[in-house]
């Protein structure tokens, strides 16, 4: 069983989601605003926090800058927006502030569809918290950046930022997945703000991007994909960029 916190001032979405949570075995806590949310983070532990972004008060993206940061720390409460993803403003301000995960608030509709995005987003929390990498996501072996990523990687990863699934997400998403994958991957680039979508010309404009940062970055774009799209709707990006364990491990 697992504890859930919902952020959202709608009595009514509120009581569907914890019916919806009852009937999956987890207990749902309920906060209408920020400042009661946070007043409950003082004394209780959530394993996941679903976190609308039009709250009255305070804007969820307070809450969401004050509990998250680029990476998901051992010991920190999860934050998935849950929103509506076809608003890509909300969306992409919430992944701005750092939220975690997407939990579209049309799966409340289809209840099989609620439980098993849930039950993934907590089952992607566990294999974390066993020491998980993201580098399974693109087929590395290990969890780790491979040593000698593929030449064609900005190519491959042009190629899967084209598909369909991915382009839905809207360009102010993609700005941000790729703005917070250059941090992680330590990567230095004039005009950083603003990656680029086209990437043929990437390597010539980032300094020293070298292999770790390569594989840093395309383990960072995907993991970001799985949290946002889920498993089965990331499946054609991370093909794409991945392409196989010997390949990208320069075997």
């Amino acid at each position: 069983m697992a504890e859930l916190l919902l952020v959202d001032d709608d009595p009514d979405l509120a009581l569907i989601v914890n019916l919806l949570g009852k009937r999956a075995g987890h207990a749902v806590a309920r906060c209408a605003d920020v400042p009661s949310a946070w007043e409950w983070l003082q004394h209780h532990r959530a394993d996941l926090l679903l976190l609308d972004v039009n709250l009255p008060g305070p804007s969820g993206l307070e809450l969401c800058r004050r509990l998250c940061g680029d990476s998901l720390e051992a010991g920190r409460v999860p934050v998935a927006l849950f929103v509506q993803p076809g608003i890509t403003r909300d969306v992409a301000a919430g992944w701005d502030a750092g939220a975690d995960f997407l939990v579209s608030k049309d799966l409340v509709a289809r209840p099989l569809d609620w439980q098993g995005r849930i039950d993934e987003v907590l089952a992607w929390l566990r294999a974390r918290a066993r020491g998980q990498g993201g580098g399974e996501l693109v087929g590395w072996s290990g969890g780790g950046a491979p040593r000698h990523p593929p030449e064609d990687w900005a190519i491959r990863l042009n190629r899967a930022l084209s598909e369909p699934a991915v382009r839905r997400l809207g360009t102010e998403v993609l700005q941000v997945v790729l703005r917070r994958a250059l941090r992680q991957a330590g990567w230095e680039a004039e005009g950083a703000a603003s990656p680029p979508f086209e990437w043929a010309d990437l390597e010539g404009a980032f300094l020293s991007p070298g292999p770790q940062r390569v594989g840093g970055l395309l383990i960072s774009v995907a993991e970001q994909m799985e949290r946002l799209l889920g498993t089965k709707a990331s499946a054609s990006f991370r093909s794409r960029v991945g392409g196989g364990t010997s390949n990208l491990a320069g075997e």
